[in-house]
């Protein structure tokens, strides 16, 4: 499903009661987006959204952005 779009953009839940870690990692990888952003973390706190980044940066296959509240894509 990768597209040729160099702005493609997806948002990527970060936190939901039926969402597990390897989920979002595999969302992201399936739909191979050039850019993801994380959305849905406001429950989460800072040691476990390191986590996630550090997973999706990792294993997500594609260039993985948290952006803090207030700030713009």
């Amino acid at each position: 499903m990768p597209v040729e779009d160099p702005l493609f953009r997806r948002v990527i839940p970060l936190h939901a009661s039926w969402l597990k870690t390897c989920e979002a990692v595999g969302f992201v990888r399936t739909v191979a987006p050039e850019r993801a952003i994380g959305i849905h973390d406001v429950q989460i706190n800072e040691r476990v959204l390191t986590g996630l980044t550090y997973w999706l940066t990792e294993y997500g296959g594609t260039n993985y952005r948290w952006l803090a509240p207030g700030t713009t894509a």
